[in-house]
């Protein structure tokens, strides 16, 4: 795993609750450390999406490992192959988000989830966490990302998507 990596794991591997509070936009690495948390909570209008992918990368900050977990593996795939960006509603209806509320109520929803989830007793809520996560290896899917993105960042292909960017045109990629 890499050191990049770490950033986002401590959160899932904290022995507490952690609730991403999500307003805006969560792109790329935003919508990465989302993931990591233990509960997703999306103002209206919110837009979240992997896009790695047009950069000519993959989101090996746990999107590989966590986004499946919570969508599936075949609606992962779709939205990491494609770059998708989805509104906070979809989010909710594909499982990547677990409530959407109006932007008002953001603060005080995710407020009030912590403050019902601290009143529970901590090493249930430790063990009940570590046993529910072990249902994957999360840690040998950041490996494989990690070496995927290495490879990814020395390509040809990683430099024609910068170009293709500062010159706005689409990328033409070769698999290089």
């Amino acid at each position: 795993m890499l050191r990049t990596q770490e950033a986002f794991t401590w959160i899932a591997d904290a022995p507490f609750a952690s609730i991403a509070a999500i307003r805006g936009y969560a792109f790329g690495a935003g919508l990465q450390l989302a993931l990591a948390c233990d509960i997703r909570l999306a103002a209206r209008g919110t837009k979240l999406g992997a896009l790695e992918f047009q950069y000519g990368l993959l989101p090996d900050l746990g999107g590989t490992a966590w986004l499946p977990r919570l969508v599936g593996a075949a609606k992962a795939k779709e939205l990491i192959f494609t770059a998708a960006r989805i509104d906070a509603d979809e989010a909710l209806r594909i499982g990547l988000v677990n409530r959407v509320v109006d932007d008002a109520e953001l603060e005080s929803q995710a407020t009030a989830l912590a403050a019902t989830i601290a009143t529970q007793p901590p090493l249930a809520l430790k063990g009940a966490k570590r046993a529910i996560d072990a249902c994957a290896d999360v840690r040998n899917s950041l490996e494989l990302a990690a070496v995927g993105q290495a490879e990814c960042l020395r390509s040809e292909d990683f430099l024609e998507a910068g170009r293709a960017f500062l010159e706005k045109r689409a990328p033409a990629f070769r698999g290089r």
